[in-house]
């Protein structure tokens, strides 16, 4: 009977036992090792291995037999043996995930992968599904002869990632809207000290379509992530140079080296090419039908470090531009990709207030009770005021809300209006905002001083004040559809008590609309013409507008609308 050959390659420390003692200790790392084991006739050898060490067989197979014990695994979505990373898609009854497989001694330790687990589960111990980064949902470790193998499983995103996308984007909304997503992710991820430093097309996945159109993106891959403190030159050799900021191999990473990346990979998308140095604004706006402002946004993160944008210009200019194409209300109130890219930035919360205060009420809950936010969305329109809840509107919230719209006075709790002295300020830096002042307390108030400087408060005066003829002659002075708001009685014997004291009292005109309410009276004059006068005429109105008729004869005129310190007349000829 032939003797059983067994020839082994195995890596660490080796240690054999004969009938439980050791008779031989290798320190080497490698070994290969044969052994001969003489048959017994009347017995089969039997080879035992404890569960973590394989006998013959790829690794790829190995890798997916363990995994098969843990998941339900679909085809190998890509490996590649010499770095040791492996993914495969994992089947489940309502969605479909990735397990993403590494071996340890590729990445230096298992640092690389707890830092990519870490990032992506947790940012300074605060779990957050942010919108814009890859979903992972835990991550463990695989011994397989005595080598580590790290996993984690995430979302699998059925589209792709974005260097399947290259040149495929023909819209620049979409271009730009791809571009506002990535620098949204990045943000975050620097808002946490943190660098990406492998920002490229094919670490870009799509998540899904809105309405078959806008694509919604996330950053994956932060094996090379590192705090922003603890990045160095030598750590930026190991990843690919052509993508790398100038600075990089002087320097290290940082944030400005991401933000090269970022308008990098816009740059690839859209050309197809890395090279763009032989690109201006002028070239890549007509080659590619961009707009200028969008293609110098894209250059403009290609520039040297310290001309380069920061992502906080690159997001308003971006969202100045989507704001022509976008209406932001149609998409903050859903729960898609556009709501929730809203919800995860105050810069874009800002804007889409901007294009419409009332969606204040639909921003993020942090946002809502946040009185920084508040204070500064205040400060874009005075209005959203009224979504605070009653002990958010404070005399200071209250104050900053008014200078910005004093509409929003009518929002304020009783408390606010009922104070005196406040009201008195506000009154006097806006004389209507009398409106929304309680009738209890506008005796209080200097109606004659607010006048003076609106005559139209006159309308949300008291009645008093409106029967005040000092009131309203202030009031018509500044400006003559005041009259309107007076009472009957002032109306009626207004003229009769101005002209004859100056008849430039009254400093502007009473139209047609503003004197509907007082009766007219129609009057026949020389040479055919008649006039509509709102009160019964004096002899010497009618004697002025007689010398105006003789004026319209010689043009050759057949009507006129004449104006005059108190009144508007229209003069026609019958």
């Amino acid at each position: 009977m032939t003797d059983t050959q067994l020839e082994l390659m195995l890596n660490g420390t080796i240690s054999i036992e004969l009938n439980g003692t050791v008779v031989m200790v290798s320190p080497n790392n490698q070994h290969k090792l044969k052994l001969t084991i003489i048959n017994n006739p009347n017995a089969t050898p039997i080879i035992t291995t404890n569960h973590n060490i394989i006998i013959n067989g790829d690794t790829g197979t190995i890798i997916k037999e363990r995994l098969s014990e843990l998941f339900t695994l679909g085809r190998r979505l890509f490996s590649d043996q010499s770095k040791g990373v492996y993914i495969y898609k994992i089947i489940e009854v309502v969605k479909k995930y990735v397990v993403k497989v590494y071996r340890e001694e590729f990445n230096s330790s298992n640092k690389s992968f707890m830092r990519e687990v870490r990032y992506l589960l947790k940012f300074d111990g605060t779990i957050f599904r942010h919108p814009n980064i890859v979903k992972v949902y835990y991550g463990e470790t695989l011994k397989i002869n005595d080598d580590n193998f790290n996993y984690y499983k995430m979302k699998y995103y059925k589209f792709g990632s974005l260097d399947h996308w290259i040149n495929k984007f023909n819209d620049e909304k979409i271009l730009q809207l791809i571009m506002l997503q990535l620098v949204n992710s990045v943000f975050f991820i620097q808002s946490h000290e943190i660098i990406h430093r492998d920002i490229r097309p094919a670490n870009v996945f799509i998540d899904e379509f809105i309405d078959n159109k806008f694509p919604v993106i996330v950053l994956a891959d932060f094996e090379c992530a590192t705090k922003s403190n603890f990045s160095s030159r030598k750590e930026t050799e190991i990843i690919g140079a052509k993508l790398c900021a100038p600075e990089v191999f002087m320097e290290g990473y940082s944030f400005e080296s991401d933000n090269y990346s970022i308008g990098l990979t816009l740059f690839e998308l859209i050309t197809g090419k890395c090279n763009f140095q032989d690109f201006d604004v002028e070239k890549l706006s007509s080659e590619y039908n961009l707009s200028k402002e969008f293609a110098e946004i894209v250059l403009g993160l290609l520039k040297l470090k310290t001309e380069r944008l920061s992502l906080d210009e690159v997001i308003k200019r971006l969202l100045q531009l989507l704001s022509n194409s976008i209406k932001w209300s149609d998409h903050i109130n859903t729960n898609n990709g556009i709501s929730k890219l809203i919800h995860s930035n105050t810069l874009f919360e800002y804007a889409v207030i901007e294009q419409d205060f009332r969606n204040f009420q639909f921003i993020s809950e942090k946002s809502k009770h946040d009185n920084d936010f508040k204070r500064e969305a205040l400060k874009r329109n005075g209005l959203i005021y009224q979504f605070f809840r009653t002990e958010e509107k404070t005399k200071i919230m209250t104050k900053l809300a008014f200078i910005n719209n004093y509409k929003a006075l009518e929002f304020a709790p009783e408390q606010i209006r009922g104070d005196i002295d406040l009201m008195k300020e506000f009154t006097e830096s806006e004389p209507l905002a009398l409106e929304y002042i309680p009738n209890s307390i506008k005796e209080y108030m200097p109606t004659i001083e607010i006048v003076k400087k609106n005559g139209l408060a006159l309308q949300y005066a008291s009645h008093i004040d409106q029967n005040n003829f000092e009131i309203v002659k202030r009031a018509v002075l500044q400006n003559a559809k005041a009259l309107r708001f007076a009472t009957t009685d002032i109306r009626k014997n207004f003229l009769e008590r101005t002209l004859g004291i100056n008849d430039n009292i009254v400093g502007n005109i009473i139209n047609n609309e503003s004197s509907s309410s007082i009766e007219q009276v129609k009057v026949k004059l020389i040479n055919s013409y008649e006039c509509l006068f709102p009160y019964k005429p004096y002899d010497t109105q009618i004697e002025f507008m007689n010398r105006i008729i003789d004026t319209l004869d010689s043009t050759e005129k057949s009507n006129a609308i004449l104006e005059s310190p108190t009144i508007v007349i229209k003069l026609v000829k019958y």
